[in-house]
């Protein structure tokens, strides 16, 4: 009988130890899972971190233009881009590097794409900041007398990747930035290429004309005539200053420059009267739609 409960005492032991070792082992087995599985989710996060950050350079940026005064300006407008240290905003013609004209959309943004955008690599290249500033004009300043926006500047960074520069040598820094303007001559200004002019007469051509042609602009009357030549680069403004000797009023004729021909325009013949110091009393910018 004592022999028979060491047996089983034994027995009990053993099969004890046997449930032990099976748990220590299912434990060991259950980490062992648990530490590959960790393994390759750290393994997949860094692949993917890896992945965006190779594809985080934005290979095109958007220009979002904010018009600040709509109702008191006058449309369309455009963007250049210059180099930072481009002299612009002054009565000379700038006729430097520039990149535009480049139009809005609807929703007054311009989007520029990098990608084997050479004209723009060399641009952003030649200046050791890789930047460009954005500048925002009317339609009709083309030589960018009058920026409408405050300085700001598009930011670039350069593409690393030696297999891709082919491709897109610089990214932007920034998907969208936002450019705010106000439209508008400069205070006490009616012309951008005369700032001393006290009005003028703007020719405004009919579509499809010669972009180039030139225009002689005068107001006369039965004992004077009083005109010059309006050009391209000079907005076609036609300047009049503080003290020329105008008469009370007089007729608006407009010519052809090359062949002497008279051109009509809207609301021919056209009449102004002006005070007693040369100025006129229809307004400071008097347009001219020509017929032709």
């Amino acid at each position: 009988m004592k022999r028979i409960i060491i047996w089983v005492s034994l027995l009990c032991f053993v099969l004890l130890m046997t449930g032990c070792n099976k748990n220590v082992n299912d434990n060991l087995k259950n980490e062992e899972q648990t530490n590959v599985t960790t393994i390759n989710q750290k393994t997949t996060d860094e692949s993917v971190n890896n992945d965006s950050e190779g594809a985080s350079g934005l290979r095109s940026v958007t220009i979002h233009t904010d018009w600040l005064n709509p109702d008191d300006g006058d449309g369309p407008f455009k963007v250049y881009l210059v180099k930072p240290d481009a002299e612009i905003g002054v009565e000379q013609a700038y006729q430097a590097w520039k990149y535009g004209p480049l139009d809005l959309d609807d929703q007054g943004n311009v989007l520029i794409d990098l990608e084997t955008n050479y004209d723009l690599w060399d641009m952003i290249g030649s200046n050791e900041e890789h930047q460009l500033r954005i500048v925002v004009t009317s339609e009709e300043d083309i030589y960018l007398r009058n920026p409408l926006n405050e300085a700001q500047y598009l930011e670039f960074v350069t593409n690393d990747n030696e297999d891709e520069l082919y491709l897109c040598e610089y990214f932007a820094s920034k998907e969208i930035v936002d450019v705010p303007f106000t439209s508008g001559y400069p205070e006490g200004v009616v012309s951008l290429t005369f700032r001393d002019a006290i009005f003028v007469l703007k020719v405004v051509k009919a579509e499809g004309s010669d972009p180039l042609k030139s225009y002689v602009v005068s107001i006369v009357d039965d004992q004077y005539s009083i005109g010059r030549i309006s050009r391209a680069f000079q907005y076609y403004d036609t300047p009049f200053f503080e003290g020329e000797n105008m008469s009370a009023s007089g007729r608006v004729m407009v010519k052809d420059y090359d062949t002497d021909e008279e051109i009509k325009y809207e609301g021919y013949p056209m009449s102004l009267s002006f005070d007693e110091n040369g100025r006129c009393t229809s307004g400071d910018i008097i347009k001219l739609y020509l017929e032709k």
